[in-house]
């Protein structure tokens, strides 16, 4: 595996245009399992998943690195880090925070 082909492979773009539950290991898991039946089916990846796959992917080429040196340079050092929106959470009214501890 080559930087580019890394970087490629977790550019936004290829793995938003993919969209969920759209790769299979095997054709056959589609008639048991029906992924066009969620209603997330072929809906955008979110940043957050995509940072998250970075993250894990860098992890082991990492391991393979420096641990068990099966690959002969750190292969992922040229993606950069994702930083995905974050999302405000609801502040909760008295009366909700009420109910929680009831």
């Amino acid at each position: 595996m080559t930087d580019i082909l890394i970087s490629q492979y977790f550019s936004k773009l290829y793995l938003r245009e993919r969209g969920k539950y759209t790769v299979v290991n095997k054709e056959d898991s589609k008639k048991v399992n029906h992924p066009d039946n969620r209603s997330d089916y072929k809906k955008d990846i979110e940043t957050t998943t995509i940072a998250n796959y970075v993250r894990n992917i860098k992890v082991f080429f990492n391991y393979l690195y420096l641990a068990e040196r099966e690959i002969p340079k750190k292969t992922v050092g040229i993606i950069g880090k994702l930083k995905p929106e974050r999302k405000v959470k609801k502040t909760l009214i008295p009366d909700e925070i009420k109910k929680v501890f009831k």
